[in-house]
């Protein structure tokens, strides 16, 4: 029992981080496969060419048929393992069996390992295992008449596989102890409608059970209602381990469904570990997988080319059309490492989270998959938890709103995710020759969210290249670089609520027509601080362009600490009757009035620039068509030193940019590393741990001395100013 005590102790202590998992994972594998003599006490043989005495007790005499040694397993004395060689075995075959018998299957039992992919009698060495080389199948094609069906969607109406079994496996009422290793589970099909509840798991059905799967396929298995490969239903928690589900079907759940059951609130919460989910199709929610109040734990699994190919909704009643690779409602799903590669739908191409689902990914990517209305890799819906850490949302698509992410909620945090070449096309209007303006092809946006430290790279939409923001997200640390749209190239707002803040954030290289960073309309209410916007270019407005369309709806942005160094067109009101800007100790390039405020060359380290698509070291200019934007480096030279990203390492340069100490005084220096003046520093590393030192026309002071608040080794006058200038103030964080 060494191997099932080490997943239970494992499961006990899980405490979600990536790193315990794997190291479960390998002690479960390597333990498996050290300790399989040991662990049985009786093993059964089956083979289906044995000719001898057929009582299972060795390969010459096994049983040709898997029912019987599931048999003889039910009153062995446990533990039991059960080795079935190479060969296509059907659930209605056996001697307690009725030929053509659709609703019988294999039976998982506690205590009964059942192992798969030995080479059996006719190979020089029975013992000899490779799931591979020595395919094992369980059969639901009870006919032997299947049709091959190349579309997993044109699966369930193939008419040869109506005699099928309805549940090829049934792994109800166990524990982790009944364990199935290393089979290709196929044929099922259900086109029944089953009375107390939805019928599902043509390959698999699993009632209020636990069982461990270890190298499974599950292909080729349909059904008219959910869970196609695999149904797990009503507190069921099994544990699958290298399991595979390519090319199954269902209106749900086309690989695998999760479910409470019927007239119960208890859902069922299976652990996936390097699972692969390929090519399913569902009709109508989750193509590779769909969680109804439950909560599914998956790492380090993959979900490619599954398919959702139903008419999109979202307005009336329950989703439909949406999560090509997963789709859960009043669930919540815990995945890490997992990919999301060419999925599709009408809503959330990768995973569509929905009905007060909560939803963390660590470490997920999203590449290439695509929606026709919303969400091309994720859509998260009203009153959904989204916490997104170190994903990556990569050439996704969608016809309608947000290429990478859509969020309609507030209960959302992406922290250090990266948006790179994600579009938003425009949406056609039904029955006119109107289009709906693509919004966000990073992401786009309602509510609340915040984001920390992300970056939002080449993406592409007509309203809001990086983000199109309909609410109030903050938005701390984040990059946005090289990104293009009609409007708003970097981000656009539309129609936001009380007020939108970002801080210590880089807008640079972006493009658009009007607005090249950063785009307004209706009430627009927007604040900035210590945020660089640079090198952006639109005909109207390079960094920030405000066009409120109603004067009853008055706009206002405040911007502090900020660099605008986007030439003389930086910042363009259409309505200045109805548009605010108040600018306050910020360097504008052609100047602005304002407290504080300056014009001056802020000295980046080595600013981006516009290249040759095919050789980056060819500048060209902007309206080039073959152009891409090289992004630079936007920390402040100093004599002093400034933080070199690549070298991770201080460098001391041979000018000092005037936006160092040239922050609002009252502004807190925050982490600004020492000598820090005593003032913050304009631009996106003011106030933070890369912030240029300050520089007083001699070598850097070495010595912390008591009094000395701006670093210059004196104690003096300007140290008594900036102690009045914050005197009695209080920064205590807020709640």
């Amino acid at each position: 029992m060494q191997l099932l005590e080490q997943i239970q102790r494992c499961k006990k202590q899980k405490t979600g981080h990536v790193l315990h998992l794997k190291i479960w994972l390998s002690l479960v594998l390597f333990s498996f496969a050290l300790s399989v003599s040991a662990y049985a006490n009786h093993i059964i043989y089956v083979d289906d060419d044995a000719v001898g005495s057929n009582n299972g007790s060795s390969w010459q005499n096994a049983y040709t048929f898997l029912q019987d040694a599931l048999a003889d397993a039910e009153v062995a004395v446990k533990p039991v393992e059960i080795r079935v060689a190479q060969g296509i075995y059907k659930p209605d075959e056996g001697s307690t069996q009725t030929l053509g018998n659709s609703r019988v299957s294999f039976r998982l039992i506690n205590d009964v390992t059942i192992r798969g992919g030995y080479a059996g009698l006719d190979k020089p060495d029975p013992n000899d295992r490779d799931i591979k080389t020595y395919e094992t199948v369980f059969s639901g094609d009870l006919s032997g008449n299947d049709v091959y069906v190349n579309d997993p969607c044109d699966l369930i109406d193939e008419r040869t596989r109506f005699d099928n079994s309805w549940n090829v496996v049934d792994g109800s009422n166990t524990d982790a102890t009944a364990i199935l290793d290393g089979f290709t589970i196929t044929g099922g099909h259900i086109t029944i409608v089953a009375l107390g509840g939805p019928a599902g798991g043509a390959g698999m059905l699993v009632y209020s059970g636990s069982p461990t799967l270890f190298d499974c396929t599950f292909t080729g298995n349909a059904t008219s209602q959910i869970g196609g490969g695999m149904y797990n239903r009503e507190n069921s928690h099994p544990t699958l381990v290298n399991c595979t589900f390519a090319g199954n079907y269902a209106e749900s759940g086309g690989g695998m469904s999760n479910m409470p059951g019927y007239l119960s609130l208890e859902g069922s919460h299976p652990e996936l570990i390097n699972c692969t989910f390929d090519n399913n199709c569902a009709r109508q929610l989750g193509g590779g997988m769909y969680n109804f109040r439950s909560n599914p734990t998956l790492t380090d699994c993959t979900f490619s080319l599954n398919r959702v190919v139903g008419p999109y909704s979202m307005s009336r009643g329950p989703d439909t059309g949406v999560g090509g690779g997963m789709y859960s409602s009043y669930s919540s799903p815990v995945l890490a490492n997992c990919l999301f590669s060419e999925n599709s739908a009408g809503g959330g191409g990768g995973i569509c989270n929905s009905d007060d689902s909560s939803i963390a990914l660590t470490n997920c990517t999203f590449n290439d998959n695509s929606a026709s209305v919303r969400g091309g890799g994720l859509s998260n819906r009203e009153d959904c938890n989204l916490t997104l850490t170190y994903c990556r949302f990569i050439n996704n698509t969608v016809t309608g709103r947000g290429g990478g992410v859509v969020n309609d909620s507030s209960n959302v945090t992406l922290v250090n995710c990266v948006f790179s070449g994600n579009k938003a096309h425009d949406l056609p209007t039904p029955g006119t020759s109107d289009m709906i303006p693509g919004y966000g092809g990073g992401m786009s946006t309602g509510g609340n969210p915040t984001l920390i430290n992300c970056t939002f790279l080449d993406n592409w939409a007509s309203q809001g290249g990086g983000i199109s923001n309909g609410g109030d997200p903050i938005l701390i640390g984040c990059t946005f670089s090289g990104n293009l749209a009609q409007n708003g190239g970097g981000m656009s707002n539309y129609g936001s609520g009380p007020e939108l803040s970002i801080a210590y954030c880089t807008f640079s290289g972006n493009s658009a027509e009007l607005g090249g960073g950063i785009f307004y309309s209706f009430n627009a209410r927007m604040k900035m601080s210590n945020c660089t916007l640079a090198d952006n270019l639109a005909p109207e407005g390079n960094a920030i362009a405000g066009e409120p369309t109603e004067s009853s709806l008055p706009g206002y942005i405040e911007l502090t600490n900020c660099i605008l160094w986007d030439g003389d067109n930086a910042i363009f009101d259409s309505r200045p009757d109805s548009l605010t800007t108040v600018i306050t100790y910020s360097d504008v390039q052609g100047g602005w009035p304002g407290e504080g405020n300056i014009d001056a060359d802020p000295c980046f380290v080595n600013p981006g620039y516009w290249a040759n698509a095919d050789d980056p070291n060819i500048a060209v200019e902007p309206n080039n068509p073959d152009a891409v934007w090289i992004d630079g480096d936007y920390h402040l030279k100093s004599e002093a030193g400034r933080w070199e990203p690549i070298s991770q390492s201080w460098i001391q340069d041979d000018v000092t940019s005037p936006c160092i100490d040239a922050g609002d005084p009252n502004t807190p220096i925050g982490h600004e590393p020492f000598p820090n003046g005593g003032i913050i520093n304009m631009g996106a590393y003011g106030g933070t741990v890369e912030a240029s030192k300050s520089y007083f026309g001699k070598p850097v002071c070495k010595t912390i001395i008591a009094g000395d608040i701006n670093g210059d080794c004196k104690v003096d006058f300007d140290d008594l100013m900036i102690l009045m200038d914050h005197w009695l103030e209080d920064y205590t964080p807020q709640d």
